[in-house]
């Protein structure tokens, strides 16, 4: 078994890609299943390979990088660039999902709805990751803040309606409204950021 070294932009210490991967895993927000899901291995083989037990292919290396929001080539060439949590500008209507933007604007367009927000969402994410049109998209956990605000939470289909632009297995989505409403009422000292 071979290990390759790589470091983290934040402080240059040397880890092994293993390690690397877990902490880029984790940096977004993504489970273990969820990840493994998301690339189609099972769990254990995720965990083997983030704890150095098993050398990953090449591919799978370009498609957790991917899945990450980091490029596939930051791994060997030293760096790993966190991927942001998706933002809004209200003043321009402009939703940043990472480096795609998506025209967010409820107050100037009655199309721009739960439908037409977790859509377009959809599609920055796959387009991000080079999905398929119909691939499933993890909700990450950074990005709910973000989303939060944006959705009319009290809409009795919410589940529903992220379960279909996901692609999401039925009861994937349960309680959704009341995850997203917790994030609402979380202050910056309670989040734990500066």
């Amino acid at each position: 078994m071979s290990v390759l070294i790589t470091q983290l932009a934040e402080d240059n210490t040397p880890v092994p890609l293993s390690e690397a991967l877990n902490k880029a895993r984790t940096r977004v927000g993504f489970s273990v299943e969820a990840a493994a899901s998301c690339v189609g291995i099972s769990t254990d083989r995720l965990r083997e390979v983030e704890a150095g037990l098993g050398d990953p292919s090449p591919s799978l290396i370009d498609d957790l990088a991917n899945l990450y929001g980091i490029s596939p080539t930051a791994l060997p060439n030293r760096e790993i660039t966190e991927r942001e949590p998706l933002r809004y500008d209200a003043a321009t209507g402009t939703l940043y999902v990472s480096w795609l933007t998506v025209d967010y604007a409820p107050h100037r367009n009655p199309d721009h709805d739960n439908d037409y927000l977790l859509r377009s969402y959809a599609r920055a994410v796959r387009e991000m990751r080079n999905m398929a049109e119909t691939g499933r998209v993890h909700l990450r956990t950074a990005d709910q803040p973000g989303l939060a605000p944006l959705l009319n939470l009290d809409d009795p289909h919410l589940e529903q309606r992220f379960a279909y632009w996901l692609a999401g297995a039925e009861g994937d989505f349960a309680g959704i409204a009341d995850t997203l409403r917790s994030h609402l009422h979380v202050t910056p000292d309670e989040s734990g950021s500066d």
